[in-house]
């Protein structure tokens, strides 16, 4: 979950879901109304939103405006300048993400460190 740097929760390091209630989310707009009840019958309320935006790249910077907060997976590329990220205490699920190659295949030095870089992230 990520908090503007001013948010009451920002010097937490781990928050549950049930402490969210008052909160207004910030909710990356799929089209998919089922997702938002399926994410309300978890967390047992039906979540504040106060904006639903198109793109998903839009979401930090809408919550380091102080627009709201926003559940987004881990991400080693957010900056924190701006932000804070807490852990939510609740097991909400993951997702398996897999990344293949041609063993013997030429790879392009970018490509290369690319793959190193996932890799070592999976082993932390």
């Amino acid at each position: 979950m990520i908090v503007p740097k001013n948010h009451p929760l920002s010097n937490h390091t781990e928050v549950s879901l049930k402490d969210l209630k008052e909160e207004s989310f910030i909710v990356f707009n799929q089209g998919d109304k089922d997702t938002m009840v399926s994410y309300s019958e978890f967390i047992g309320y039906t979540p504040k939103i106060s904006i639903e935006p198109n793109e998903v790249s839009m979401l930090g910077g809408l919550v380091a405006a102080g627009a709201g907060i926003t559940i987004v997976p881990n991400n080693p590329l957010l900056n924190t300048n701006t932000i804070s990220i807490i852990k939510i205490k609740e097991d909400i699920g993951y997702r398996t993400i897999y990344m293949g190659w041609i063993k013997d295949s030429y790879m392009s030095p970018i490509a290369a460190k690319f793959r190193d870089f996932v890799i070592s992230l999976t082993n932390k």
